[in-house]
This record gives structure tokens, sequence and C-alpha cells, in this order.
């Protein structure tokens, strides 16, 4: 004979079995109870004095919430890295070389008189494209300045979207985060 075993707080059905008699007695306890069942239930089910009755929509997404919780924090990532390639080149190891470029930019420009040499990026790609050294320091130094603020409010935008969904109770807590934080990129001025 078939049952269910569910939880005597909430009904929430947490598994089922064949019973060899009809004294369920033996798996019951104060917090569990048994009851048998022709069929096995829904998977969105619960029990109610007795009777195996759905979900509510409310109780299904209280059940799928902590996966939709989780799923959003990876979502939150995306999004800002999302924004990031959208305005920035996005290749492995490029905000080192973000760095190093303005490391040797603000070291040339703080003392021109310094052979160029001393400075492999910016002599070689000065080169490249044919600009004067200083002139080169020069573009990368106000675009890195141009581009701070718009890594600075994503990165910001970035942790207070993690932790409003950290703290959200509801999924449409969680879907509201969401929004907010697509509303906040859209929002940041690109040069």
């Amino acid at each position: 004979m078939r049952y269910v075993l569910y939880r005597r707080s909430d009904g929430q059905i947490i598994g089922h079995g064949t019973a060899q008699s009809d004294d369920l007695s033996a798996i019951e306890d104060d917090t569990m109870a048994a009851l048998f069942v022709d069929t096995l239930p829904e998977q969105d089910s619960k029990v109610v004095d007795g009777v195996i009755v759905p979900l509510s929509e409310i109780e299904k997404e209280d059940l799928n919430f902590p996966s939709r919780k989780s799923q959003a924090q990876a979502e939150v990532e995306s999004h800002v890295a999302q924004f990031r390639k959208s305005v920035a080149t996005s290749l492995p190891f490029q905000d080192q070389a973000y760095i190093n470029k303005r490391a040797e930019a603000a070291a040339y420009l703080a003392d021109t008189s310094q052979p160029v040499s001393d400075f492999p990026m910016l002599q070689q790609i000065s080169a490249l494209r044919a600009m004067s050294a200083a002139d080169l320091a020069d573009l990368w130094l106000t675009t890195n300045t141009a581009w701070a603020p718009i890594l600075n409010n994503s990165e910001i935008y970035r942790e207070k979207a993690k932790l409003a969904v950290g703290a959200a109770t509801t999924i449409a807590d969680v879907e509201a985060a969401l929004v907010q934080l697509r509303a906040d990129l859209m929002s940041i001025p690109v040069p």
C-alpha cells in the first residue's frame, strides 16, 4: 500500500513509500505523519486535514525562492560583466594592462626628460600609433580618468544589488533588485 510522508506543521510532502501493513505508526512521529494514497500526488502538493491539495502559487514561489535567490546573485555578476564589456575591452589581463599603462604614463609625464626607452609599452605603442610619448601618455591618463567613474559606479551598483538580493524575502524582491540594477547601470554616463 502506497503512502506519502508529510510534515505535520505545514503539510509539505517530503517523501513516499510502500507499506506492508495498514499501520503507519512506525514511520510517524511528533513532526511527521503518513497518509495512504491510491496514486502518488503531483509534485506541487501538500496534505491538509488528511487530504492532498495543490500548493497555491505563493507556496510554489516559497519553495522556489532559495534557488531563485542564488540564481539572481549570479545574474548580478553577469549583468555587471556585460555592462563593463559593452564599454571597455574585455580580455584576460586587460585590467592589468590598463594599470600598467596608467603607471607608465604617470611616471613618464612626471619627468619627460627621462628616456622613453625606460617605458617599454609607452615607447612601442607611441611608435605604432605615430604619436609622441607625451601625447600618448596624456591620452592614457585622460582615458583612465574618464573611465574611472564608470568602473566605480558599476561596482557600487553591483554591491547594492548583491545586498538587495541577499536581503530579499520574496521572489518579487529579488526581481525588483535585478530591475533596479539594470536601471542603475543604464544611468551611468558613458563618454
